[in-house]
């Protein structure tokens, strides 16, 4: 476990990635489960990226962005 926590985007569009292309966002998490509410119906993309503390300052350093996932939302 190289990484203190995760960010975790959630959006209508392929391009999702881009901020703003963000429907959700959910940052600094560390548990295994992120529970998005009040999210409309119908397809959505998902991705996410770790991070970690360095140096003195504890500045965080981001992993590159996961590619996006296709999700439907009920």
């Amino acid at each position: 476990k190289n990484w203190t926590g995760y960010d975790e985007i959630l959006g209508r569009s392929k391009n999702a990635l881009k901020p703003t292309n963000y429907a959700y966002i959910a940052k600094n998490q560390k548990s295994g489960r992120i529970v998005f509410k009040n999210v409309k119906k119908g397809t959505c993309y998902v991705g996410a990226h770790t991070f970690n503390r360095t140096g003195t300052t504890s500045a965080k350093v981001f992993s590159q962005w996961s590619d996006v996932r296709k999700i439907t939302v009920k």
